[in-house]
């Protein structure tokens, strides 16, 4: 006769759900108000990890499955959302957050990858020319030859037989003559104001803005003390690289701001443009967020790629942009669900839309970067 093993009641950890105060009657696991688990209140190292990295690499994860959907099917995670489908696929927001977050932290990764590697690259660079220095013997003969050697070509200069007075006016000519030619081309903002104080930054760069404005008879207000001191800013961005990548790296941290905000605004271009489909707001703002995803996404593909063979993202972009562009096309005919000519002509004029709002965006960021730099 066969024994029959009963299973042993799982053990209640407590009477109430801990998040919604729901009575439990039975030997419940999960509380079926909330959906919390029933395992206590005591955190353990074990369940703790095991929480944070289960839904992130389970394959079952909300994630995952709408990640390869949204990359080999343009349209389709959108189309399913707005059509009822939603608990297989993330949150449109937190998913294009996610993939925002994560590229900028790969981004900042790899530049200071690259700052380490340089430094590293140039102690190697000394010790090379340390060590050849040390290992090189100079033959003293040849020493004494070679400073023979040029004190001889010395004597064969010629010096211009001119009188001292001739010499010094031939400078202030050359001298007035480049500066002018400085002060005629040199022009970077459009404005003769501004440009004034650039081009005498550029050549006093010790004095101090009150002497500098005196100097060039304007008054010591804060109107003056500001545009010089954004003058003094972008004469070390053109001539110092370090200037210039802290300066970008504002432009793009405040650049994804900026193009979070234009999203929205972008929304109602494709509400405008496809105003005789039965689409409301929040449904084209959910394919905004899905198509700005794969943007990130695609960026972080690159970026990676670029790593491994070397390359940037800049030598990259023909392919990005292009790769981008048909994604583009193949996800608004999906979701839209339009014939090839009219898709196209939406197309064509949802990036012109798109374009002039970033365009407006960018300019804007960088005028208030600049102004805070």
């Amino acid at each position: 006769m066969k024994l029959i093993k009963k299973n042993k009641p799982s053990k209640v950890k407590d009477l109430n759900c801990l998040n919604c105060g729901y009575p439990f009657t039975r030997n419940e696991k999960f509380c079926p108000e909330c959906g919390q688990e029933n395992k206590g209140s005591k955190i353990t190292l074990a369940n703790f990890l095991k929480e944070m990295f289960r839904g992130f690499f389970s394959w079952d994860a909300k994630f995952w499955r709408t990640l390869l959907p949204l990359l080999f099917r343009p349209g389709k995670v959108s189309l399913d959302y707005i059509s009822g489908k939603r608990s297989r696929y993330s949150n449109p927001f937190r998913f294009y957050l996610t993939t925002s977050v994560l590229f900028f932290l790969l981004l900042n990764t790899n530049e200071t990858y690259k700052k380490i590697n340089k430094l590293n690259n140039e102690e190697k660079n000394e010790e090379e020319i340390f060590n050849l220095n040390l290992n090189t013997n100079i033959n003293k003969d040849s020493l004494t030859q070679v400073i023979v050697r040029d004190i001889r070509n010395q004597k064969k200069i010629q010096m211009p037989k001119e009188t001292p007075k001739k010499i010094v006016d031939n400078l202030k000519k050359s001298d007035s003559l480049s500066k002018n030619i400085v002060n005629s081309s040199n022009i970077l903002t459009g404005s003769m104001f501004m440009d004034k104080m650039i081009n005498y930054n550029k050549y006093n760069p010790e004095i101090k803005t009150d002497q500098a404005l005196k100097n060039m008879g304007l008054k010591t207000n804060f109107t003056n003390r500001f545009w010089y001191t954004r003058a003094k800013k972008l004469n070390k961005i053109l001539t110092n690289k370090d200037e210039q990548n802290n300066f970008f790296k504002q432009i793009i941290s405040m650049g994804s701001i900026s193009l979070f905000l234009l999203l929205p605004l972008f929304a109602l271009c494709l509400n405008f443009i496809q105003i005789r489909r039965k689409y409301t707001y929040v449904e084209h703002l959910i394919f905004v967020f899905h198509i700005q995803t794969i943007f990130f996404l695609l960026l972080i593909l690159f970026l990676i790629t670029g790593i491994i063979v070397n390359r940037t993202l800049f030598d990259m972009s023909p392919i990005f942009i292009l790769l981008f562009a048909i994604y583009l096309y193949l996800a608004m005919k999906k979701f839209y669900k339009q014939r090839n000519l009219k898709t196209f002509i939406k197309y064509i004029l949802s990036n012109i839309l798109f374009i002039s709002l970033l365009a407006i965006g960018i300019l804007t960021i960088s005028v208030i970067v600049f102004s805070i730099y």
